[in-house]
């Protein structure tokens, strides 16, 4: 039982120290973000899927990650947003915030609507599709290859 206790305490103590040197938000999210590495990142899938936009596309991963989302690098990432929420079934929040560092969650919630209203009937959507079955099977692909 002594055990416990002091658990209890030197639990406390850090909990105490934690919200006093990085506030009560800041320490919130520093945890969340302990805990989305353990679940997400650890298998490394998520930057597979990076690379293999960024190689394709001939991107810098760090504009393609954290840059202005004009031209080449929206239409990446739609694809990405697309690969990670789909196939990776990863949270849309994580995706924008923890991926891309995005404050606000929107564009990608713009772009699986996109993917959700696709017709094959249509030349253009037809385009998006394949270049994404292209996308995904280059991940796979690397994926094996490891």
């Amino acid at each position: 039982m002594q055990a416990i206790d002091k658990q209890l305490e030197v639990f406390i103590r850090n909990l105490q120290n934690g919200i006093r040197k990085y506030g009560l938000e800041g320490f919130n999210q520093s945890i969340e973000s302990i805990l989305d590495e353990n679940i997400y990142v650890r298998d490394g899938r998520i930057d597979i899927v990076i690379d293999v936009i960024c190689n394709h596309y001939n991107l810098n991963k760090r504009e393609f990650l954290s840059g202005r989302g004009k031209g080449k690098i929206s239409e990446a990432r739609k694809y990405a947003y697309c690969i990670l929420y789909n196939e990776y079934k990863l949270p849309i929040r994580y995706i924008a915030s923890r991926i891309f560092r995005q404050k606000w969650h929107t564009s990608v919630s713009i772009a699986l609507s996109y993917y959700r209203s696709l017709n094959k009937d249509l030349k253009m959507d037809r385009e998006f599709m394949d270049e994404l079955d292209k996308l995904i099977e280059l991940i796979k692909n690397k994926q094996y290859d490891k």
